[in-house]
């Protein structure tokens, strides 16, 4: 059995990896990571401002392969490969992606949504599926906008880990328009935590 973490830690871990990835899509241009995953998310414990562990996203590398495409995108195709070019594992990959579209923030937006059902329930994403053949069940399952087609959520939630929930899913929806803003994402996680507990750090 997995224990959960404390409501005001997974608040605050989410808090973190939003922050950092609203700055990349407010920079000009937007910065895409485009492979963004728990793995890529270091967790360090030494900021006095901080109540328990920071988490910074980091490995930017086709976030860099997609930066030189667009510089030498007068050779032809070469913005365009790259911006399609899957780089990071099916689990955290939006269905557009899978479907040979090119990456975007709402892109981004999805594999933070996957994160979040990962810090809440603290389980590798997609388990339910098994372990056998798990990457192909979910090049076959994510595409579809069934909501049984993605990680399930616990039953019996407080009202806040409630909310918490629905962020989660609209972050993981079919539609890439529909999803939300990474910076609605932050403000929305912040106003969650603010309701458990004052934050000490608010300068995102």
């Amino acid at each position: 059995k997995h224990l959960a973490l404390p409501p005001e830690l997974r608040l605050r871990l989410a808090i973190d990896i939003a922050a950092g990835m609203a700055y990349l899509h407010s920079r000009s241009p937007p910065i895409i990571h485009r492979d963004l995953k728990t793995p890529n998310v270091l967790l360090m414990s030494t900021d006095p401002l901080h109540d328990g562990p920071l988490a910074k996203v980091s490995d930017f590398g086709a976030s860099a392969q997609m930066f030189m495409a667009s510089l030498q995108s007068g050779a032809i195709g070469s913005e365009d490969k790259a911006k399609k070019h899957v780089v990071t594992l099916t689990t955290w990959l939006a269905p557009e992606i899978l479907l040979g579209q090119n990456y975007s923030k709402p892109s981004d937006v999805y594999a933070v949504g996957i994160m979040m059902w990962e810090l809440l329930t603290r389980r590798h994403p997609f388990d339910h599926l098994g372990s056998v053949m798990n990457e192909v069940k979910v090049r076959q399952k994510v595409p579809s906008d069934d909501p049984d087609n993605r990680p399930p959520i616990p039953d019996n939630l407080d009202a806040n880990t409630a909310k918490y929930a629905n962020l989660m899913k609209n972050c993981w929806g079919g539609e890439p328009a529909n999803r939300p803003r990474m910076g609605e994402v932050l403000v929305a996680l912040i106003e969650m935590a603010q309701q458990l507990k004052p934050l000490q750090r608010l300068d995102f």
